[in-house]
């Protein structure tokens, strides 16, 4: 079984499309998903939804998706500051007015969670940050290997797939893999490159390869001012 893995594409649908190119180029998988954020950040995210559906990518909502869905208050992420809060209500007003009820329905109605199950105790779960919560913890390796097992360990998953930190690992949890399959969309490093992981079983043994894609951040520059989108309550991620 070989899964394609992404997250995080936050509506950067010329980073999604070259994504999906050189997922295309080193297949064939037997299924590609997409653990949450689909959108919220960038400026096209009725693209970036229309494309994964026409692609039958598998997909979890994340926090972002439930911000702009409704199913996450949007005080959960911005409570105590006042100018972040203003921020977050005009980028969730504006992507849903792209989006478009059918859409938005369509996000609510995802799964928090997917399970690729290849052989007895050998399943891959995929979530955007826990089975329990789209937005904790924040998977940072160090956070898993202190921490991993209290959000994990129950799954009974050998390997658990997540998004949310914008930066690729692979940290051990005991008989557990975490695995940090990365963003189409914002990286932790500041660079205009995209983000996927390959993950493969044969023989009995989960194997992980994680890939960077360049892609020309121009369009996505021309549609934010196009479009005029609202400055987003995050203007860069810091290390």
């Amino acid at each position: 079984m070989r899964i394609a893995l992404f997250s995080d594409v936050h509506g950067n649908v010329t980073a999604l499309k070259a994504v999906l190119r050189e997922i295309r180029e080193r297949g064939p998988f037997d299924a590609v998903a997409c653990a949450g954020d689909m959108v919220f950040l960038g400026p096209s995210p009725e693209e970036v939804v229309d494309i994964l559906r026409a692609e039958n990518v598998k997909m979890v909502r994340g926090n972002c998706d439930d911000m702009v869905t409704g199913l996450l208050p949007i005080e959960m992420e911005a409570s105590s500051d006042p100018v972040r809060l203003e921020r977050f209500r005009a980028h969730v007003e504006w992507n849903q007015k792209w989006l478009g009820e059918e859409r938005l329905d369509f996000l609510r109605s995802l799964p928090v969670t997917l399970t690729f199950d290849p052989a007895p105790g050998q399943a891959l779960l995929v979530c955007h940050a826990s089975p329990a919560s789209t937005h904790r913890p924040l998977p940072r390796p160090d956070l898993l290997r202190a921490e991993g097992e209290k959000y994990y360990g129950e799954t009974g998953a050998r390997v658990i797939a997540v998004g949310h930190w914008h930066q690729p690992s692979v940290t051990l949890l005991g008989e557990q893999v975490a695995l940090n399959v990365s963003n189409v969309s914002i990286p932790r490093d500041g660079r205009p490159i995209a983000c996927f992981t390959a993950a493969e079983w044969q023989d009995g043994i989960w194997s992980f390869e994680q890939y960077r894609v360049e892609y020309d951040l121009g369009p996505e520059i021309h549609r934010i001012r196009e479009r005029n989108m609202p400055q987003p309550p995050w203007p860069k991620l810091e290390e």
